[in-house]
């Protein structure tokens, strides 16, 4: 009685995590702009095309290794805060995340998949 629900609600809830890790994808990509143009300019367009779901596996794969980068260089380099490295993590996996299942319903990915 209670699967379909949860069935339902795993959809929505796959909905809600693309969207919130696009936008946070895309905020790291307007504060790393100032800093660093094309790294700058990967996020912000990585993070637009996982908030619409186009090309999400490929995006995400990018995303995850930039993040798997980034916490090797922070914890070589001797700056790692808690809080730093506890968000580097948490992208990189819900980007592996993403890699491994894909954009879900109501994205681009999704809908151009029934065209071909």
């Amino acid at each position: 009685m209670i699967y379909p629900i949860l069935l339902i609600l795993s959809d929505f809830t796959h909905i809600i995590l693309r969207l919130v890790f696009g936008s946070l994808i895309f905020k790291t990509g307007l504060d790393k702009f100032n800093k660093t143009k094309f790294i700058g300019l990967l996020d912000l367009a990585a993070g637009l095309f996982i908030f619409v779901g186009l090309l999400t596996n490929w995006v995400s794969l990018i995303i995850a290794v930039e993040m798997a980068m980034l916490i090797i260089w922070k914890i070589y380099r001797g700056r790692r805060s808690h809080e730093d490295l506890a968000l580097g993590i948490l992208l990189f996996a819900v980007a592996l995340y993403f890699f491994t299942k894909g954009a879900g319903l109501l994205s681009i990915d999704e809908n151009l998949l029934h065209l071909f």
